[in-house]
């Protein structure tokens, strides 16, 4: 009986100092930036890009009240221009580089994809929007595009829990001034004030030059989404909704 008692005990107190080395030696890691970027839902993913949702659209991206309405006219422009219909032969000529019209997932959405067709330049430099006669007669990749780091400025910027409601415009900004290291740290004009963190408007009130850029940047964008989207055209096909697609 008094062996038995003993082997209790003994295991007890050998349980209890495992229990001690766990609590002290035990490594718990602290919630990591690659979980919780995850966990914040962009809340882009389910746009419709439709004629009829273009208002909409760009005011949700957090544009300007006058940046929206240069852009939609703009679309209307591009529209009348491309009635016979090159863009979207354009797309079906090169199917893997337009391709990326298609994809509306995370780790980096079309919004962000589409910057490789549509803005020239080299990276740290005042970049351009690609002309859309060129554009609709031509989908390529510029070779520009792949020095950049797109997906740091979308998860960083857009995938945080206090992510800014103009932070996508606001990156296309920083891509079209060479400013996207700037844009990242938080140097220059993209560092918050004592008034409050940066803002679109504030910096295109520094900056205005760049905002005929990000008119032409939005409006090209919208409507090369539209084409390639549009059901009848039979170009991305039918399921665009990141629930349905690139998640089967």
């Amino acid at each position: 009986m008094s062996a038995r008692i003993f082997v209790v005990l003994a295991t007890f107190v050998v349980g209890c100092m495992l229990c001690v080395g766990l609590v002290v030696f035990e490594y718990v890691p602290e919630p990591s930036k690659e979980r919780e970027k995850y966990e914040v839902e962009d809340r882009f993913l389910d746009m419709r890009f439709t004629p009829a949702t273009r208002r909409v659209n760009l005011s949700q991206f957090g544009l300007p009240e006058r940046v929206v309405s240069e852009a939609l006219d703009r679309i209307t422009q591009i529209q009348q221009r491309d009635r016979d219909g090159n863009l979207l032969e354009a797309m079906k000529g090169a199917p893997s580089e337009a391709g990326v019209l298609c994809r509306n997932a995370p780790p980096l959405p079309s919004r962000y994809a589409v910057t490789g067709i549509l803005l020239s330049g080299e990276r740290g430099k005042r970049r351009e929007v690609v002309p859309f006669d060129r554009v609709r007669n031509r989908i390529q990749v510029q070779e520009s595009y792949r020095a950049v780091d797109l997906q740091a400025m979308y998860e960083q910027t857009e995938i945080q829990p206090n992510a800014q409601p103009d932070a996508y415009p606001m990156n296309i900004a920083a891509l079209l001034m060479g400013q996207e290291v700037d844009r990242l740290t938080g140097d220059g004009d993209w560092g918050g004030t004592l008034m409050g963190p940066p803002s679109l408007v504030a910096y295109l009130n520094r900056n205005a030059e760049v905002e005929a850029d990000l008119v032409e940047f939005f409006a090209q964008m919208h409507y090369l989404h539209e084409v390639a989207r549009e059901p009848k055209n039979e170009f991305c096909g039918v399921r665009i909704n990141p629930s349905e697609r690139d998640r089967e």
